[in-house]
C-alpha cells in the first residue's frame, strides 16, 4: 500500500473515543476523516492501533459500543475477530442481506469470496 498517514477516527461510541490510527493506503493522501464499523473500531483499538488522547480503557470502551449495538452484537464481533485474524478483510454487507463480505485483499482488487 502507499505511504503511512495519520486520519482522525470517529468513534461510534461517544466522543471520548476519538483518535488517530495510521491509513495504510494510495488514496488517502491527507488526514482524512474515517468512519469505522463498530466491529472495526473495537478491533483495531483493542490491538493498540488507534491511539486515543488519555488513557485507553478497553472494557469501557466494550461496554459503550456494546450499549448502542443489536443485542447479538458480541456474537457478531466474535466472527468480525475470527475472521480478521483468519487475514481477511470485512466489510458490511447489508446491501446484501448479510452481516459481512469477506475479501482476501483490497476489495478494490478483489471480489467477496464469503
Amino acid at each position: 500500500f502507499g505511504q503511512v498517514k495519520l486520519g482522525r477516527v470517529v468513534a461510534h461510541s461517544s466522543s471520548e473515543f476519538v483518535g488517530e490510527v495510521e491509513v495504510h493506503s494510495p488514496i488517502h493522501d491527507r488526514e482524512t476523516e474515517l468512519r469505522l464499523m463498530a466491529e472495526e473500531e473495537y478491533y483495531l483499538a483493542s490491538r493498540g492501533r488507534i491511539r486515543f488522547e488519555g488513557e485507553y480503557d478497553a472494557a469501557k470502551h466494550w461496554e459503550a459500543v456494546r450499549s448502542r449495538e443489536p443485542a447479538h452484537f458480541e456474537k457478531l464481533y466474535r466472527v468480525y475477530e475470527h475472521v480478521r485474524d483468519k487475514g481477511y478483510v470485512v466489510k458490511t454487507g447489508l446491501q446484501f442481506g448479510t452481516d459481512y463480505l469477506l475479501y482476501r485483499g483490497c476489495p478494490d482488487e478483489f471480489h467477496a469470496e464469503y
